[in-house]
């Protein structure tokens, strides 16, 4: 039996598992590819401890200062799961607070909790 011909006999014999099959493939594919990029994009130095500016979530700054989102949540005094992602300059924008006063604040809290010894 050749290859098409078994491909053929799939197709018309047991259409719904060929079509799950290639959905799931497509599926594993596309998160190993977001897994690899991921990867590399954080293994990359230039994105270690960036200087914080308003685009930045506080998932992402986590992410850059290598510390556990709690500690940039609670410095940012939000709840644990915001209802939305936010950034630093929404947040401030918010608070009638500046900009760069709100940094501090998140940059105090991980030079805090880096001095205590913790990891992540």
């Amino acid at each position: 039996m050749s290859m098409r011909h078994a491909l053929g006999y799939l197709w018309h014999n047991n259409r719904a598992v060929v079509v799950a099959f290639v959905a799931v493939a497509v599926v594993t594919l596309a998160f190993g590819a977001r897994a690899v990029l991921f990867g590399f994009y954080w293994s990359d130095p230039a994105h270690h401890d960036q200087t914080l500016q308003g685009w930045m979530t506080p998932r992402y700054i986590a992410r850059s200062w290598k510390v556990p989102p709690e500690v940039v949540v609670e410095a940012l005094e939000m709840p644990m799961e915001p209802a939305r992602r936010v950034t630093l300059e929404e947040l401030a924008i918010e608070r009638d607070m500046p900009m760069p006063e709100l940094a501090a604040t998140v940059r105090e809290a991980v030079e805090t909790f880096r001095a205590e010894g913790r990891t992540q």
